[in-house]
């Protein structure tokens, strides 16, 4: 398919013609068939790359007609990240018609991230294309890690045929990362570098296969490799191959599993090697939620613990573990225990520490609950605690866009906000918020406001920043919109 003529001329809508034929006294007045067509345009949204992402023709074609004028005034560097986003998108999604509609609508553009894209995806049509075009197309980047790093073999074969990658690039150790003999056979077989590194992440993630094969083609033994990420994973099978064949451990093959839960792991570890483990354990253990092995490490090991195993377990909402250590064990907490139950929003957690524990919080209690819309904690805080909060509170309810945490700040706090508040609301796209903060506040904004709007390609904000704020946007901003490919901004 040609590109459309740069032109806003398009034919109108399959739609508005067939209701024009029914109706003859409106299929006599042209401009009324185009108001339509214009109505039911849904070509608006979307932005040239991520057209080009969803393979529409049609679409392309209406964004460019629209955008004729805009993109007849971009400049060259412009036009070409223009061109790099929109064929990167399309050659992810293995588009050659796309690409082939982009190098005429983009002439000289150079081919950048569409090649690892499509190596990416093991889009090989998409490869042998770009190949055999006449394109400016850059090669010899990382498109074949990429594809061995996705486990695409086909593509990884034809790369290695085709072109002329770049050395020291370890593919075997990223096959081996991924389990994917057949992946790491054939590059052994076209002297790919094996190093021990490849080993380590096969035992990391439990191939043992693969283990066993490069032990066997590439290293007699591997005392080296450790047995400390197979252990955090919970492959038992592969720590006892690895012990067996005289690896070693560190105390962190004890800690990370019980960090896990990996309680077998910890179990068989305990038994048969002498490392043991350190306090990181138990803390890990208890943040992590896994109170039968906080239990087992108790009453097995001597570590113990730190308070950052009840500050931690508060953090994540363990309320088991949280009475169990102040029940069994005499570390107590410190004041992040309620700071961070609170921001996570766990009241009834923060309600016990409050009630059990002497240590108390700190004002990141209000300031976190606030920031993550958590107003029953924020209200209760305000009610039973004194240490109340700082403009941190609303400019970070703000950024999330938790009005309602917003409007009770204002009417029952002092602290009061920031122009953080509406440059971080108008950031994330919070438009009710903004709207808030500029009828009921005093802070305002900065050009921060409109051009991070325009980075997340929000042109309603835009307009909106820009028809009742004065403070405008700067240099940034058009270059954010162009990154975004939002050329209507």
């Amino acid at each position: 398919m040609q590109p459309t003529p740069k032109s806003r001329e398009l034919p109108v809508l399959t739609a508005v013609r067939v209701v024009c034929r029914e109706w003859p006294q409106v299929e006599a007045l042209d401009h009324v068939g185009r108001l339509l067509d214009e109505y039911l345009d849904g070509s608006q949204p979307w932005s040239l790359p991520q057209a080009c992402a969803a393979g529409h023709f049609h679409l392309l074609n209406r964004i460019v007609a629209k955008q004729a004028d805009d993109l007849a005034k971009m400049d060259e560097l412009q036009r070409q990240a223009l061109c790099t986003a929109a064929m990167a998108n399309a050659a992810a999604a293995g588009h050659v018609q796309i690409l082939q509609w982009l190098a005429e609508y983009f002439p000289g553009a150079r081919v950048t991230k569409a090649v690892e894209k499509a190596a990416k995806n093991g889009h090989v049509h998409v490869l042998q294309w770009l190949h055999e075009s006449e394109l400016d197309v850059f090669w010899g980047a990382r498109e074949l890690l990429l594809a061995v790093r996705n486990g695409h073999l086909q593509t990884a074969q034809w790369l290695h045929e085709h072109t002329t990658p770049p050395e020291d690039q370890f593919l075997i150790d990223e096959a081996a990362r991924n389990g994917d003999l057949t992946m790491i056979q054939w590059l052994h077989g076209a002297s790919g570098e094996c190093t021990a590194n490849a080993v380590a992440h096969a035992a990391t993630g439990g191939h043992l296969e693969v283990v066993r094969w490069l032990s066997d083609n590439c290293f007699s033994l591997c005392p080296s490799i450790r047995m400390d990420q197979a252990a955090a994973n919970g492959h038992l099978e592969m720590i006892q191959w690895l012990h067996e064949n005289d690896s070693r451990c560190t105390t962190n093959a004890m800690n990370t599993a019980a960090a896990n839960g990996q309680l077998e792991v910890v179990q068989w570890l305990h038994e048969n090697r002498h490392e043991g483990c350190e306090r990181a354990a138990m803390d890990q253990a208890a943040v992590n939620g896994h109170l039968e092995m906080v239990q087992w490490l108790h009453q097995n090991r001597r570590e113990g613990c730190t308070t950052i195993a009840m500050n931690g377990a508060a953090r994540r909402g363990f309320f088991d573990v949280v009475q169990w250590l102040h029940e069994n064990r005499s570390e107590g907490c410190t004041t992040k225990a309620m700071d961070n139950s609170a921001a996570n929003g766990h009241l009834e957690i923060v309600q016990w520490l409050h009630s059990h524990r002497p240590e108390g919080c700190t004002a990141a209690a209000m300031d976190g609950a606030a920031a993550n819309g958590h107003l029953d904690v924020v209200e209760w805080l305000h009610d039973q605690r004194t240490e109340g909060c700082t403009a941190a509170a609303i400019d970070d309810a703000a950024l999330n866009g938790h009005l309602d945490v917003v409007r009770w700040l204002h009417g029952n706090r002092q602290e009061g906000c920031t122009t953080m508040a509406m440059d971080n609301a108008a950031a994330n796209g919070h438009l009710e918020t903004v709207q808030w903060l500029h009828t009921h506040r005093e802070e305002g904004c900065t050009t921060d406001a409109m051009d991070r709007a325009t980075r997340q390609g929000d042109f309603d904000m835009v307009k909106w920043l820009h028809a009742h704020r004065n403070e405008g946007c700067s240099l940034f901003g058009m270059n954010n919109a162009v990154g975004a490919g939002r050329l209507d901004i």
